[in-house]
């Protein structure tokens, strides 16, 4: 569920407000770091939907030696599963998916495999320390925490195109169009944009994998509709829209060919 930060004095909370996808407030802070905060502690206990987990995502959960992690292998969603190397058998439905689970153990996998139910699953941040990525629901492994020094030294700067859509996406929150739409670190980036500001190889990534993450919004109602836009329509324009997902697209990909990247998540 997406959580976002309200205008100070807006949604009735005299101070920032946290708001959900509803524009339900769950909470009202004095500061605006206190509401960041909160929002950066709700993405990290929220539990995994079964709409928004996929293969590759790291979780937790809870074990008998503590707190456990792992990365999603398998997703059960219509019959059993045997867990390789293992005694277990895993049942899923499309209403309560199993999941397979290579366990990790100080950041590296053991090969051992488990099976839990998908809802007793939160997503995992251990050893990520970008609040960006939280926010963004973007994992360990998409998110580069820390630059190299050749990422320090390049940028890239945003399009026409790019700064259009961001233009559009502001100007739709300006409207009061974009209720419970997207989070800080989102409308920062559309504001960078609009601004012409240079993007260091760490962002022009993570952008690249929200594009490719948030693409499926397309097929959403209202996504076309620009009188009264979806939500996932002006978060997409507010990181630089088609132009945006072009453009770091390439970016990535002739990076990748390259190989300057040893040890990204894009190889």
């Amino acid at each position: 569920m997406p959580w976002s930060i309200g205008d100070k004095g807006t949604y009735g909370c005299s101070g920032y407000p946290v708001v959900d996808y509803k524009g339900k407030v769950v909470g009202c802070h004095p500061t605006r770091e206190q509401a960041i905060r909160q929002q950066s502690a709700l993405y990290a206990s929220e539990n995994i939907d079964k709409a928004a987990v996929r293969v590759g995502q790291m979780v937790s959960w809870n074990s008998s030696g503590g707190r456990a992690r792992g990365k999603v292998k398998r997703i059960v969603s219509n019959g059993s599963y045997k867990v390789p190397n293992s005694d277990f058998t895993i049942t899923g439905t499309s209403d309560s998916p199993a999941v397979v689970i290579e366990v990790y153990r100080d950041g590296k996998p053991t090969g051992r495999m488990v099976g839990h139910k998908m809802d007793t699953l939160s997503k995992s941040y251990e050893g990520c320390e970008c609040p960006e990525c939280k926010a963004e629901d973007i994992t360990c492994e998409e998110c580069v925490c820390g630059s190299t020094d050749m990422s320090k030294a390049d940028s890239y700067t945003p399009t026409a195109g790019m700064k259009s859509a961001a233009k559009r996406a502001l100007k739709w929150k300006e409207d009061g169009k974009a209720t419970g739409a997207g989070t800080p670190v989102g409308w920062g980036r559309a504001s960078d944009i609009v601004a012409g500001r240079s993007m260091s190889l760490d962002t022009v990534k993570r952008m690249y994998s929200f594009f490719s993450r948030h693409e499926v919004d397309k097929k959403g109602k209202d996504f076309y509709n620009t009188s009264n836009p979806s939500n996932g329509r002006i978060m997409w324009d507010a990181w630089g829209g088609d132009a945006g997902f072009s453009w770091s697209r390439k970016i990535v990909e002739r990076e990748k060919s390259k190989k300057v990247w040893a040890g990204s998540a894009f190889q």
